[in-house]
């Protein structure tokens, strides 16, 4: 069975309106009550889900491997700076 997020929020405690929405707004982001929305927003067919789950699968990827060479390259330039003072 699925698990549901109950989400209460009081606009008197709040006292205002807009702070009330804003609570209720960054309290359904972290439930993921708005991610499931989004996603069933409309059907996505399953070659589509693959084909989205691939890509961002590559981007991740990407990502760490680039910051993995700046990092590398961070400490290989501090190690050469090193020997060359030493």
């Amino acid at each position: 069975m699925r698990e549901r997020a109950n989400v209460v929020v009081t606009p008197e405690r709040f006292g205002s309106l807009d702070a009330a929405l804003r609570k209720l707004k960054r309290k359904l982001a972290e439930t993921g009550v708005l991610a499931a929305m989004n996603r069933h927003a409309y059907y996505t067919k399953p070659s589509e889900r693959k084909r989205l789950k691939s890509t961002k699968a590559r981007k991740r990827a990407r990502r760490t491997e680039t910051e993995r060479y700046h990092a590398f390259n961070k400490n290989a330039s501090r190690d050469a700076i090193y020997k060359q003072s030493a």
